[in-house]
């Protein structure tokens, strides 16, 4: 619900005054929502069955996050098994790449 009074105060912010009569212009405020690949299904079902949260579907673009390998406190490679390296997603940091290759 904060989320949709947010956009709703933008959309007033960034409003075009119209003459009395005429319909106001749609405004569209793209929200991007940033996910893993293990939980990409679950995020965008959640926004589905929450009506997108009074936003237009067309306006939430979900794109997946890459996976950076997992460090120990000493900077070491951690592997997952023999011969593979443990990865999770690559959190914040891996912002931009993951804009780029969506």
């Amino acid at each position: 619900q904060a989320l949709h009074a947010r956009v709703d105060n933008v959309k007033r912010d960034k409003g075009v005054s119209v003459p009395v009569g005429e319909p106001a212009p749609k405004v569209h405020i793209p929200l991007y929502v940033m996910v893993n690949r293990e939980n990409e299904f679950l995020v965008s079902e959640f926004f589905k069955e929450n009506n997108y949260f009074g936003l237009d579907e067309s306006d939430v673009l979900f794109f997946v996050q890459g996976n950076a390998p997992f460090l120990d406190i000493n900077g070491r490679v951690r592997l997952k098994s023999k011969g593979s390296i443990w990865s999770q997603p690559g959190g914040c940091g891996g912002l931009f790449r993951a804009l780029v290759d969506s």
